[in-house]
């Protein structure tokens, strides 16, 4: 058994300032007024008071289960092996239109 300790920050509280908040709604395309950001603001370190709180609790877990499924791969094995000639041929009969091997689509930019 370990103590688990939650990631949280106390120094996040002086990471955000209300300039920061309006470039953010700057970048989100919203026009913030100096009124939103103050409360925004207030809002925020509310948010990270609260969230702070997590640090205070102790809590006793296995390291087991954090982890409680085993890593195995999903996929499958690259062994190298090509659609037949037949399977991609009938693959490539398929499509709208074809270009050799290919397929051919619209351009998309």
């Amino acid at each position: 058994m370990k103590n688990l300790k939650f990631g949280v920050c106390e120094s996040v509280k002086n990471i955000m300032n209300r300039n920061q908040i309006k470039h953010l709604g700057l970048l989100a395309r919203l026009n913030i007024t100096e009124d939103e950001a103050a409360v925004l603001f207030n809002d925020f370190k509310k948010i990270v008071d609260y969230i702070s709180r997590l640090n205070k609790v102790k809590v006793k877990i296995k390291t087991k289960q954090l982890a409680p499924n085993e890593h195995f791969n999903i996929f499958r094995d690259d062994d190298g092996k090509c659609l037949s000639n037949e399977t991609q041929e009938d693959i490539l009969n398929q499509a709208p239109k074809r270009k050799g091997n290919y397929f051919v689509v619209k351009k998309i930019i």
